[in-house]
């Protein structure tokens, strides 16, 4: 890809975006609403949330995408990992008990908290990325673009759901102790 294409090579899919937009508006809107109520919010909390959007709209929007689709297979690994792995861990870095105190009142997110357990955590995670590597499902991915959409999906779950036990963000279930 030649350098003027690099700055034409930018794509706005949507179907990919919105969702993302969508989680960055409501993550501030609560931010301000806990801080109008007198709520402290560190200010690196929205900083690296922030981060974690940036780094989706890079992936899915910037020429890393438009690479990894058509030139490099380790630009495309390089999305992975972003959607997969920094993606989330920025994301999750980015919440606090207040923030996701709506969320935790749900009962579904509230039979979630298993997952905040390391020992089904990780494997659930190392299922996900092996899984999309055995070649039916990667030839799959490659050839139908609502099958990668999945195969992004459950990275992005899977590597929300490793991260949730290190940096504790979703309390994990009184049973499991972390020290």
């Amino acid at each position: 890809m030649d350098p003027p294409s690099l700055l034409t090579s930018w794509t706005f899919d949507p179907l990919q975006l919105a969702p993302i937009a969508l989680v960055a508006l409501a993550y501030g809107r609560r931010v301000r609403t806990l801080r109008g109520r007198g709520t402290t919010v560190p200010r690196w909390r929205p900083l690296v949330f922030a981060l974690g959007i940036v780094l989706l709209v890079l992936a899915y929007a910037s020429p890393v995408a438009a690479i990894g689709e058509r030139e490099l297979f380790s630009f495309h690994m390089l999305q992975h990992v972003v959607v997969g792995d920094l993606a989330p861990l920025c994301l999750l870095a980015g919440l606090t008990g207040p923030i996701l105190r709506p969320l935790l009142a749900l009962r579904p997110v509230e039979r979630l908290r298993v997952l905040a357990n390391p020992l089904l955590a990780l494997p659930i995670w190392a299922t996900s990325l092996y899984l999309w590597h055995v070649p039916f499902l990667y030839e799959a991915a490659v050839e139908h673009s609502s099958v990668h959409a999945l195969e992004h999906l459950s990275f992005f779950t899977a590597g929300a759901i490793m991260w949730l036990p290190v940096l504790e963000t979703l309390p994990a279930p009184e049973w499991f102790g972390t020290g």
